[in-house]
């Protein structure tokens, strides 16, 4: 593993006292109802039966605070939903549709899109790899979409 040669002191460390917690607690409440119900009704319609949780993040867009990190883990063979706020942070996870919205909104900040702009939803194609699709566009090929229904 190699041996250390010298040890130097840049600076000393300081107490955390800076620290300041910004999850409102009610809210947390609330979105973790929110997860339990919605992820409820999907797992009781079939929607979320291959699903291994879901989970949510509410930031404060002007200031990064962190005002809510709910969790849900899913078991996939017993069926049951166990807390898993942790899992926000500690979890890998596939990027879905949720890129969409942040898509959409720095085409929008950025001058590139416009509105409720229609776009044409296809997949993306690099020479000398296969295409890459969206769920969508597998199994229905290219076509329009808005803004509003992407």
């Amino acid at each position: 593993y190699g041996n250390m040669e010298s040890v130097e002191n840049i600076e000393d460390g300081t107490k955390g006292n800076n620290i300041k917690l910004t999850i409102d607690l009610a809210f947390q409440d609330s979105v973790d109802n929110l997860l339990k119900s919605y992820f409820n009704s999907e797992l009781g319609n079939g929607g979320a039966r291959y699903s291994e949780g879901v989970y949510a993040v509410a930031l404060n867009p002007k200031t990064g605070a962190v005002l809510s990190m709910s969790g849900l883990k899913h078991d996939l063979k017993t069926g049951e939903l166990t807390p898993d706020s942790l899992g926000t942070v500690t979890n890998v996870f596939v990027p879905g549709s949720v890129v969409k919205a942040a898509t959409i909104s720095s085409g929008w900040e950025n001058g590139v899109l416009s509105g409720n702009q229609t776009l044409t939803d296809q997949p993306i194609v690099f020479q000398g790899s296969a295409p890459i699709n969206s769920w969508y566009t597998q199994a229905y090929g290219s076509f329009p979409i808005t803004a509003v229904e992407a």
